[in-house]
Formats: structure tokens, C-alpha cells, sequence
């Protein structure tokens, strides 16, 4: 989870995914189920890990 947060927030600060894939090693679906769920870094930091593999 904590490699996903980091991916999330990476993408928050406007990193493009093929960078943050590559990078980080993850599946760019990560960063596709974020935008869908129209999440933002503010909602990121409240979320627990609990929460955000509930959402994921």
C-alpha cells in the first residue's frame, strides 16, 4: 500500500503515469481507478491503507 500511496501522491503533483509505472514498478490501473474515483491529494492523505484497499 505504501508503494501505491507514493504513486497516487506522485500523480497528484502532476507526474505522468508512464513515469510513475516505470518508476515505481506498478500497474498504471492504480492511477486510473484514482482519477475515477475523482479523489484528490487531500482525500488521499485522510484515507487509511484500510481504506484506500477497500477502494483499490
Amino acid at each position: 500500500m505504501i508503494e501505491i500511496r507514493k504513486a497516487l501522491k506522485f500523480h497528484c503533483s502532476g507526474k505522468s503515469k508512464l513515469v510513475i509505472s516505470n518508476y515505481l514498478s506498478l500497474s498504471r490501473k492504480y492511477i486510473v481507478l484514482f482519477d475515477a474515483l475523482r479523489l484528490n491529494s487531500d482525500d488521499l492523505e485522510k484515507k487509511t491503507d484500510t481504506d484506500l484497499e477497500d477502494s483499490f
